[in-house]
């Protein structure tokens, strides 16, 4: 009989965060850096609200201790913003759904394409939009 893996719940405090969600969340990243998850032991985390709320989410800031085959401890801070649910949430959901694909596909194509097409640059450095590695983007996850 096989298993069937469950997405763990979003967070919605701080008490509610967990190695196994952690896991999940940064097993895209993980992968990208040629880090294989099932040898990823998480050592530590701390999460807190972050200072700045905005209207639209809840926003955490998350540091994240861990080993890849119990060598070489890193540290990866991410921030995590959990959308608005409920009632008062459907006002803002086309505001998300557009967010989340700016920030999870227009902006990483547009950087693509002016990597593959724009050149000239004095510093010999490309043109770099400003934003951020997202190892984690969905408005799927249950919260």
């Amino acid at each position: 009989m096989g298993s069937e893996f469950v997405i763990p719940p979003t967070p919605t405090c701080v008490e509610e965060f967990s190695k196994e969600w952690l896991k999940y969340v940064m097993d895209d990243w993980f992968a990208k850096n040629d880090i294989k998850t099932e040898s990823v032991d998480i050592l530590n985390f701390s999460a807190s609200l972050n200072s700045l709320q905005g209207l639209l989410s809840t926003t955490y800031i998350i540091d994240i201790d861990f080993t890849v085959d119990n060598k070489d401890e890193q540290r990866k801070s991410i921030f995590l913003k959990v959308p608005l649910t409920g009632p008062s949430a459907q006002n803002f959901k086309a505001v998300n759904v557009r967010e989340n694909s700016m920030l999870g596909q227009v902006l990483p194509k547009l950087q693509h394409f002016i990597d593959e097409n724009c050149t000239g640059e004095p510093s010999g450095q490309g043109l770099r939009l400003q934003i951020c590695n997202f190892p984690h983007c969905s408005l799927n996850t249950p919260v």
